[in-house]
């Protein structure tokens, strides 16, 4: 479906290849709407290579439209069964739960030292969130360090540098350098993709707690927090117990499920509400629904 390269189109692949599950996506495409915006970002671009894969545009667009319709969805479509996706070798995750999708990179941009971030892209029916959080990890240490140098507009490159003035609160950090393979040259600073991977990755967002194990040969122990979670890498099973093992080359991702609290107002009275609210601060994520019955009775 690629439509950012100069020479292709949306649909090229489709029609090429005459691929069932290629078909079934660009079917995909045109009922979510999604394929005239492509086009219209292709316009955008003014050089003879993309007018020229514009040429082909409305063939494949009406072979597309009059092929019979193929029973296939995208992973992640509404609808389609819950998954979790993991790739320990490259440090990613994809999760969907229900209506929820989650993304997720572990050793995002480590590319001359650890950094303990991810990036994570979090989807709801009415939310979408991009943000980069900290990670907990476990390195295999070479004893080699890199020191942040100062930069203040990318962090992992240093030739974008246009601000002149403005100086970086990490600069003269320094970041442990996991082991680098036998046989791989490498002097530190210089970029790597071995130098920031850990064999044991831990990471927290919202109600999702994900443990990722990247060795062939060594098995973590993930401590549980407290409340009910659901191993969604087994079928939504409950959880039991307070740790769990995490084998070689292997992902858990648990959901934590929070019971709701219910208030039952008469009227559904802001006030009632309020009051409840300032006499149980300590967890406000508990009260999620608000159901009204007869006055001043909390559940």
């Amino acid at each position: 479906m690629a439509t950012g390269a100069w020479d292709a189109t949306p649909l090229m692949t489709a029609v090429l290849t005459r691929d069932e599950c290629a078909i079934g996506m660009a079917q995909q495409l045109l009922r979510d709407n999604q394929f005239f915006r492509m086009v219209e970002k292709k316009m955008e671009t003014q050089n003879l290579r993309a007018t020229r894969a514009l040429i082909h545009i409305p063939e494949e667009y009406e072979c597309i439209r009059n092929h019979p319709s193929v029973e296939f969805a995208m992973p992640m479509a509404s609808g389609s069964p819950d998954l979790v996706f993991s790739d320990e070798e490259n440090g990613v995750i994809a999760v969907k739960n229900g209506e929820e999708i989650l993304y997720a990179s572990l050793y995002w941009r480590a590319r001359y030292a650890v950094n303990n971030l991810a990036k994570i892209h979090y989807i709801t029916p009415v939310t979408d969130r991009i943000a980069n959080i900290y990670i907990e990890t476990e390195i295999a240490d070479s004893d080699m360090h890199y020191t942040r140098p100062d930069w203040v507009n990318l962090g992992f490159v240093g030739w974008r540098e246009w601000y002149e003035g403005i100086h970086s609160a990490h600069a003269g950090e320094e970041l442990a350098i996991v082991r680098i393979p036998e046989g791989v040259p490498f002097t530190p600073g210089e970029e790597s993709s071995y130098t920031g991977r850990a064999r044991y990755y831990k990471m927290e967002y919202g109600n999702y707690l994900v443990a990722m194990n990247s060795t062939a040969d060594e098995t973590f122990m993930l401590e549980i927090p407290a409340g009910k979670w659901i191993n969604l890498s087994a079928g939504k099973e409950e959880v039991k117990g307070q740790c769990m093992e995490v084998p070689p080359v292997s992902t858990l991702v648990l959901y934590k499920k929070y019971e709701t609290k219910r208030i039952k107002t008469r009227a559904g009275s802001l006030i009632e509400i309020i009051f409840y609210l300032i006499w149980h601060p300590e967890k406000p994520e508990e009260i999620s629904l608000f159901r009204f019955y007869s006055p001043f009775a909390i559940d």
